[in-house]
């Protein structure tokens, strides 16, 4: 983080510690939050826009944002101030949210991979959570990719926008995915079984994958 984020991280935590209206403040905030946590591009805006930077940041970093939180209420605290309530976002609820979404795709990619292979093969226990995780680290690896190139062309971080249309498109881009996997294991069953195979090619790769 630069000196000058740093120093807008402090005047947005200075103005949860200080502003009369913080409560309401910090009750917007978390609900701004759970519309961008969700992919969509949002933004706090007029007086409550001093508090982008740590919408940044508990995007980027779940549990940096909520040590930044807590030290928001000792603040208040040792001040005599009354908290803000619950100090952070459902945590739990938003990593649920995202797990889940990942599981249903990966769950999706494994039905469809196995509708290729005999019974006797199917990917099952052990090698199926190796296969869904071998996937998942795929797809993260091409959203990582796409961050960093798009930092590297600016020079400078990403924004809440920037970052969350990857996200989004990615998600997009592996659903797209899916759906010609979908199609390819259709074509595959119409065949006599004996002449099926399992030649899809998964594109969807981070650049430097060969």
């Amino acid at each position: 983080m630069s000196p000058e984020d740093k120093e807008k991280l402090a005047t947005a935590v200075n103005e949860l510690i200080e502003s009369s209206d913080a409560k309401e403040m910090h009750k917007k905030f978390l609900w701004v939050h759970e519309v961008a946590s969700k992919g969509i591009p949002v933004r706090l805006t007029g007086r409550l826009a001093v508090l982008n930077p740590l919408l940044d940041l508990m995007l980027d970093d779940v549990d940096a944002a909520q040590r930044v939180l807590d030290l928001v209420e000792r603040k208040r605290s040792d001040a005599g101030l009354a908290p803000l309530g619950d100090s952070g976002f459902d945590r739990k609820k938003y990593m649920r949210e995202m797990m889940s979404n990942k599981r249903a795709r990966q769950r999706r990619l494994v039905d469809l991979w196995n509708q290729l292979r005999p019974e006797r093969d199917a990917v099952r226990g052990v090698a199926r959570m190796e296969f869904e995780r071998s996937h998942a680290a795929r797809w993260q690896a091409v959203i990582q990719e796409r961050e960093n190139a798009l930092r590297d062309r600016k020079g400078s971080r990403l924004s809440v926008e920037e970052r969350t249309s990857i996200i989004r498109n990615t998600w997009n881009d592996v659903d797209a995915e899916l759906d010609a996997l979908e199609e390819y294991v259709q074509t595959e069953l119409r065949k006599p079984a004996t002449a099926r195979g399992a030649g899809f090619v998964f594109r969807l790769q981070p650049k430097g994958t060969t």
